[in-house]
């Protein structure tokens, strides 16, 4: 059960969040217990998750300049997770007809826009691409668990901790913080390693997703943690000679 020594002080949160949470929305969480740290656990995976041309390149109906230094942080924290032996999990979307997209066609026209059903646009940007012996899920809907593989590997890798990575904070990150927390995982998300087309909703999903469903981090931070399992590993190595 979590307890005090896991909350953050009032006023450190009012510094971080006040640009999108008055005193009034931040009494009201606390007063309904939300905002404890989850925490590292003792086995992480990255999941990455859209960050394909078609989101990343501004060519792309979603693509956009918002997501350039996304990219960078995320090959920043894949070099420190692939050092650490983690997992690195990528996800992308497999639309082809209307059949596929099905009710999100209602709300968005660039779901089966030509330039997005491009092989191009399906592919990683080389900064981040994914190596050969790392998955490739392909999903239908914003959450990478939704009807996927996706919690059965996990299980099958012993994952605790997901680390969550690409775009867009307020659709496809959040719905995989809700997901995740709902497996009973542990959820960090790396604050530069994920973005939104709207800066306003970037940061409220960051949030929601901090008070509710996980911990919002500095990628330097989680980089530290993933660091720390490179050194433990290298001294567990060392007593078993």
């Amino acid at each position: 059960m979590p307890d005090a020594t896991d909350r953050e002080p009032d006023d450190a949160l009012a510094r971080r969040w006040g640009d999108v949470a008055g005193k009034e929305d931040l009494a009201a969480f606390r007063k309904a217990g939300f905002g404890h740290r989850s925490g590292f656990g003792a086995r992480p995976a990255v999941l990455v998750i859209d960050i394909t041309r078609g989101w990343v390149e501004p060519r792309f109906p979603k693509g956009g300049e918002h997501a350039l230094p996304v990219v960078s942080a995320i090959a920043r924290l894949l070099k420190a997770a692939r050092q650490a032996d983690v997992p690195v999990l990528f996800f992308r979307g497999n639309l082809r007809s209307e059949i596929d997209a099905g009710a999100r066609l209602r709300k968005s026209t660039a779901v089966l826009d030509p330039l997005m059903l491009e092989a191009t646009a399906r592919e990683w940007p080389d900064e981040i691409a994914p190596l050969p012996h790392e998955t490739i899920i392909e999903k239908a809907k914003s959450s990478p668990f939704f009807e996927t593989p996706l919690r059965s590997t996990l299980t099958f890798l012993g994952v605790d901790t997901v680390i969550l990575t690409g775009l867009s904070t307020s659709g496809c990150i959040q719905a995989a913080a809700l997901d995740a927390a709902s497996c009973n995982l542990r959820v960090i998300v790396p604050e530069e390693c994920v973005g939104d087309r709207a800066p306003r909703l970037h940061r409220y999903a960051l949030f929601n997703i901090h008070m509710r469903y996980g911990d919002v981090l500095p990628a330097a931070e989680v980089e530290a943690s993933l660091a720390r399992l490179v050194r433990r590993k290298i001294a567990s190595d060392h007593a078993a000679e």
